[in-house]
């Protein structure tokens, strides 16, 4: 049992839920999903994304993926808490969407998309053997957390693009620590994204594309998103006490500058530059009882859910970029090249300063490969299938690391690798 106290409360004071306002079952939904944004201080809902996890942050990411993406396909693992070095000890995402966008089918006019995803969440602690009080072999068991979630989101493109998403989620958690204790809970997310176009729109107005060059284009994004996760009653066990889900409310922007090399048919992102920032916080209350000076009980032990968006300041915390005790801050930037290399860096910084993390991540695609693979070779040179893998085929790699001050903290060193294949428009 010692041992399992442990990985319970190294989990518990990594992701910053062992505080009195913050205790909730379900913490391992906390963990950010995506190598993509783990690069990037986990800053992951408040600028569009290619990754398809990271409609587990935001679903209405998944809105504006839809736009471009017919299918994909999305995996995340890491080994978790590697100072402990426990090989069974490992987490995991995959996920699977589709999109549709009506434009493609309806013609100009029906700037709408349309995307489904279903995504699978797991945290493994492996196989544990239980002794009695007379040292008996209990027998062997295996505990886990998991998460499936559905996801739906709508995104509209009329020069200014907005996405609204909605997820639903079942949460079982499979834990020993006095006999078999089984919870399990239902939740959904809300999320919403805007992405402003400021030179498109500037183009628009002028009535003439800005160039840098005949054919190099510059483009300007600013981009604003908002979540609450975890929405729902309660996580409930079978002979304990209910315990509230970890509710989140989450805020932020984002900027993105790009250049674009544009001719005839052939168009490939020349170089982009990513920054977002963003702020969360625990959407619960809890107290301990509440007695008068002679020890009467007024009020007992409880807890409660708070609405809108807890203590976050926006203007003060995401615009100004201040600190905030109460709640957690994270930020990150990402640099791509020909839309085959990405370079990450970011930093998160919890509330009550229980974690101070610098990430660092890289990622490789072959979207931008393939289209100079078809700029090299006329396109007469190649058959109708191989043609079609160049032009609607990318599979990416992402990798990326937290760094801790602390050399012994249990967060340190750990990685993330990811892999994703999408069939896009």
């Amino acid at each position: 049992m010692r041992f399992l106290f442990f990985i319970f409360l190294s989990i518990l004071i990594t992701i910053n839920i062992c505080n009195a306002q913050g205790e909730a079952a379900a913490l391992f939904l906390l963990i950010s999903p995506t190598t993509e944004a783990n690069g990037m201080g986990e800053a992951s809902i408040a600028i569009p994304m290619n990754d398809p996890l990271t409609a587990l942050r935001n679903p209405a990411q998944l809105g504006f993926q839809s736009a471009n993406n017919y299918f994909s396909y999305s995996t995340n693992a890491s080994d978790w808490l590697p100072n402990f070095n426990i090989p069974d000890l490992r987490y995991r995402t995959d996920g699977f969407t589709s999109g549709v966008n009506f434009q493609n089918i309806f013609g100009n006019g029906h700037n709408l998309s349309f995307g489904y995803g279903y995504f699978h969440t797991l945290l493994n602690l492996g196989e544990l053997s239980r002794r009695g009080e007379n040292n008996e072999d209990l027998g062997t068991f295996y505990e886990n957390e998991y998460a499936n979630q559905w996801t739906v989101s709508i995104a509209i493109d009329y020069v200014v693009k907005f996405s609204v998403g909605l997820s639903h989620k079942s949460i079982s958690s499979n834990l020993i620590t006095s006999g078999i204790k089984t919870g399990f809970g239902k939740a959904r997310d809300y999320g919403l994204l805007l992405d402003v176009p400021l030179i498109e729109i500037t183009n628009a107005i002028l009535s003439n594309p800005i160039k840098i060059h005949p054919n190099i284009y510059p483009s300007a994004n600013i981009s604003l998103g908002a979540v609450w996760q975890n929405i729902g009653d309660d996580f409930q066990y079978p002979i304990l006490s209910p315990d509230p889900l970890p509710r989140m409310g989450r805020v932020g922007i984002g900027t993105n500058l790009s250049f674009d090399y544009r001719k005839n048919d052939f168009a490939i992102q020349l170089v982009s530059f990513k920054w977002t920032v963003e702020a969360s916080d625990m959407l619960i209350d809890r107290w301990g009882d509440v007695r008068d000076q002679a020890g009467n009980l007024i009020k007992a032990a409880g807890w409660s859910y708070r609405g809108g968006m807890g203590d976050i300041k926006f203007f003060d915390e995401v615009i100004l970029g201040h600190s905030n005790y109460r709640t957690e801050r994270r930020r990150g930037w990402e640099l791509s090249i020909a839309e085959i290399l990405s370079v990450r860096y970011g930093r998160l910084t919890d509330r009550m300063g229980n974690r101070h993390v610098t990430t660092n991540g890289i990622g490789i695609q072959s979207k931008g490969l393939f289209q100079i693979i078809k700029l090299i070779v006329p396109n007469t040179e190649w058959k109708t299938i191989p043609n079609f893998l160049l032009s609607h085929l990318n599979f990416r790699y992402d990798q990326s690391t937290w760094s801790t001050v602390e050399t012994d903290h249990p967060l340190n060193n750990t990685k993330f690798e990811g892999f994703s294949m999408a069939i896009h428009n």
